[in-house]
C-alpha cells in the first residue's frame, strides 16, 4: 500500500504493511487562504483506511508508542488515534449535496460548505424543546463535516473527533450558544430509522462518539420496539471517545428497534456520532 509522505512514519509503514481489520488512521493539515482571499487557514483531517491484525495492534498497545508526527494527536496517544474495529456504514448517504456554506459562523471561509440540518433517510430530529435563536448552524442536532466544524472554534476538544468519518452528526451546546437565544438549555434529539430486529434474540447497538463535556449537560440514548415507549441504554456523565457496543434485549414478537441520541447542555461542550448499527 502506497502512504502520503506526511504519514510515512515508522508506525504507518508498520500498520501498513499489516492486513487484517480496517483501520481509521488521523492526518491533519493546515491549508493557507488562496491568494487575494480573507486572511482564513483551514485545519483539514482526513481519514486513511489501513489493514491491521489483532496482534500487530496489541504489540503497538503494549508499547504505548508515543504521538507520531503526522498523525492528529490532541493529547490522545497514536496507538488511541488507531482502533482495531470492522467499518460500519457512516451518516453521510447523499448529504453532500445538501451541506450549507456559514451562516452565523462567519470566520469561516464564505466558499467552505460543511453543514446542514437535513437528516440523512429514514433519520429525524426533535427540536420541540429547543428555544429558539442561537447560531443557526448548531440548532440541534446537525450533521457536518470536520473541515466545517472543527474549525468553528480551534483549541476546544472538536479535533479530536477522529472515529466519525465524512459527515456525521453533531450536538454543540458551546457554539449553539454564542449567539442570544430564547430561555432554557439546548435540547434536541436525534433519532434513527427503524432498524430490523429479531423478536426474544439479543442485540447490540453499535456507534462511534466523541462525547465531551464542560459544564451543565447530559447525553442519552434510548431504544423503543415497534413504536413502544422510549427505554434508557446509556445515560452518559464524562468525556468519552471511542467505539460504543451495547447489548440490547429484544422483547419477544418485536420486529424493529428504533434509537434516539438526546442530547441537553447549557454552554457546555458537545456529542458526537456516526457509524450507528444494530445487530444480531
Amino acid at each position: 500500500m502506497h502512504l502520503p509522505r506526511s504519514l510515512r512514519t515508522p508506525l504507518a509503514v508498520a500498520v501498513a504493511a499489516a492486513s487484517a481489520l480496517p483501520l481509521v488512521v488521523a492526518a491533519q493539515a493546515e491549508a493557507a487562504p488562496a491568494a487575494g482571499s480573507a486572511a482564513v487557514s483551514v485545519k483539514r483531517h482526513k481519514t486513511l483506511v489501513i489493514g491491521i491484525d489483532g496482534a500487530t495492534f496489541a504489540k503497538f498497545d503494549k508499547a504505548r508508542m508515543p504521538v507520531v508526527k503526522g498523525l492528529m494527536a490532541d493529547g490522545m496517544t497514536a496507538t488511541s488515534n488507531l482502533y482495531a474495529a470492522p467499518m460500519a456504514p457512516t451518516l453521510s448517504g447523499p448529504l453532500r449535496g445538501s451541506l450549507q456554506s456559514a451562516v452565523d459562523e462567519t470566520a469561516l471561509p464564505s466558499t467552505l460548505k460543511g453543514w446542514t440540518h437535513t437528516a440523512p433517510t429514514g433519520w429525524s430530529i426533535d427540536n420541540s424543546a429547543m428555544p429558539s435563536g442561537g447560531v443557526s448552524e448548531w440548532r440541534g442536532w446537525a450533521f457536518a463535516t470536520d473541515e466545517f466544524w472543527s474549525n468553528t472554534d480551534l483549541g476546544q476538544g472538536r479535533e479530536g473527533n477522529v472515529r466519525a468519518r465524512d459527515v456525521f452528526a453533531v450536538a454543540d451546546s458551546d457554539e449553539w450558544d454564542d449567539k442570544a437565544h430564547g430561555a432554557g438549555p439546548f435540547d434536541s434529539t436525534l433519532i434513527s430509522p427503524a432498524f430490523p430486529v429479531t423478536g426474544g434474540a439479543p442485540a447490540t447497538v453499535s456507534y462511534v462518539t466523541d462525547y465531551r463535556v464542560d459544564g451543565p449537560q447530559t447525553g442519552e440514548v434510548s431504544v423503543s420496539f415497534d413504536g413502544g415507549a422510549p427505554q434508557l441504554l446509556k445515560s452518559y456523565g464524562a468525556d468519552l471517545n471511542g467505539v460504543e457496543s451495547l447489548p440490547v434485549a429484544v422483547p419477544a414478537g418485536a420486529s424493529t428497534a428504533r434509537l434516539r441520541f438526546r442530547y441537553t447542555g447549557t454552554n457546555s461542550s458537545f456529542w458526537t456520532v456516526d457509524q450507528v448499527t444494530v445487530s444480531p
